[in-house]
């Protein structure tokens, strides 16, 4: 017997006593592939959120961000992300700006070239506007228009 045949045969063994000691573990355990260079049999599901992945609080950051480094106006993604010392691949700044655009801040995705504000979020960030219109667009960006919470208020 080879190598190979003779682990398989332990660790197909080992999968048989261990189905009669707990049984439900033994379902979902499998036996080693022959090749162990294979990819898993099992595939991973993508998980689809209905609402932003990040607060409100957090989403704004990007938005404040256009606002500091680029006057509120358009600017390019990778520019705006090297002035607020943040990577602009990585996993947290994608879910930034794709969060900030579920809730109505900016428009762009994480791979666009260019972000900019939209007309709600120049107002929620902006410096000259008076603090109780920031409020109620933050309020209404946040929790009136949020795909999170769509069913829970009446428009």
């Amino acid at each position: 017997m080879s190598d190979t045949e003779e682990l398989f045969a332990k660790s197909a063994a080992e999968i048989k006593t261990n189905a009669e000691v707990d049984p439900e573990s033994a379902q979902n355990a499998e036996a080693p592939s022959s090749n162990p260079g294979a990819p898993s049999t099992k595939s991973r599901t993508r998980m689809e959120r209905k609402f932003p992945a990040l607060t409100f609080s957090d989403a704004i950051e990007l938005a404040e961000g256009i606002q500091v480094h680029a006057a509120g106006q358009k600017v390019r993604r990778l520019t705006l992300f090297e002035k607020m010392g943040k990577s602009p691949d990585s996993s947290a700044t994608r879910q930034l700006v794709t969060s900030s655009g579920q809730y109505g801040l900016t428009k762009g995705g994480y791979s666009a070239e260019f972000l900019e504000l939209t007309p709600e979020g120049k107002v929620a960030t902006g410096d000259e506007i008076p603090p109780a219109k920031k409020i109620q667009t933050r309020f209404e960006l946040a929790v009136q228009r949020s795909q999170r919470l769509q069913g829970f208020t009446k428009s």
